[in-house]
């Protein structure tokens, strides 16, 4: 779709027109074109594309506004546009940040030394492995063992469970039962009575 605005100076007298077509835009005189996103874009006869879209126009001679046009559908007034347009300048002008410097390359690790290969027994003549113990040796160590730990297991069961004292089998004398008999039959008689 191609549009068309008209760019007019204070008194109503025309200094050209912009023609937009499909993202592109052309000027029939030297303008400044302000973009949606806040940015600005010299034009000319040439076609430009343009990264957003347009909003308006303004043909700017040193700071001042000689002329300007807007969109057809937008609501924007010239002072508005000359405000926005110096921001839009003032921003694509500002020093841009010095480049970060690049880190210096890291030199690559060392690797690792390889581990010495431990020699296998039969390379040593000299140093023999010990030999593993007699069978005959381990089942008498095995027998001390087994009696040691029987033992441990008598002895821990004397403490859990001490061996109660032997009762004596022979009947209280007369004596002790008629002193037992007339100490309760006296509590009973006194608790019978309070």
């Amino acid at each position: 779709m191609i549009t068309y605005f008209v760019l007019k100076a204070d008194g109503g007298k025309t200094a050209g027109c912009v023609r937009l077509e499909n993202g592109r835009a052309r000027s029939s005189c030297p303008c400044t074109l302000l973009l949606e996103d806040g940015a600005a874009v010299d034009l000319g006869p040439e076609e430009t594309p343009l990264p957003a879209r347009p909003l308006g126009a303004a043909v700017l001679q040193g700071e001042k506004l000689a002329a300007w046009g807007a969109v057809p559908g937008e609501k924007l007034t010239g002072p508005e546009l000359l405000r926005r347009l110096r921001q839009a300048r003032t921003t694509t002008e500002a020093p841009k940040p010095e480049p970060i410097p690049e880190p210096e390359p890291i030199p690559e690790p060392e690797p690792a030394p390889e581990p010495e290969p431990i020699p296998s027994p039969e390379a040593d003549p000299e140093e023999a492995p010990e030999e593993a113990p007699e069978p005959s040796d381990s089942a008498a160590a095995a027998a001390d063992f087994g009696l040691l730990v029987r033992h441990a297991g008598e002895v821990y069961e004397d403490i859990l469970h001490p061996p109660l004292p032997e009762a004596s089998k022979e009947e209280p004398t007369e004596e002790v039962k008629k002193d037992w008999f007339s100490e309760t039959e006296a509590l009973l008689t006194k608790i019978r009575r309070g």
